[in-house]
């Protein structure tokens, strides 16, 4: 196993699944953050706001989830040769 890979194995470990927040803890968070803005999070415009929001994190922060060994042994056998 690679340096890298350890390190980010340590990552992963260190971001137990059961240590993160759920879903409703990151809209509410969201919905703080529109009030520290000055704004009302319950407004019409901002009904849907925390829940885009926190589809958008996950998108973002997709490849956290994903083994990096396997991608990149993919991206580099692609070009072998």
């Amino acid at each position: 196993m690679t340096s890298r890979a350890r390190k980010l194995e340590r990552v992963a470990v260190a971001q137990a699944p059961s240590e993160r927040p759920d879903r409703a803890e990151v809209e509410q968070a969201i919905r703080t953050m529109i009030r520290w803005a000055g704004d009302d999070p319950a407004r019409d415009g901002l009904r849907d706001t925390p829940d885009r929001v926190a589809r958008a994190f996950e998108e973002y922060f997709s490849g956290y989830a994903q083994d990096p060994t396997e991608i990149l042994q993919k991206t580099f056998e692609e070009i072998e040769g």
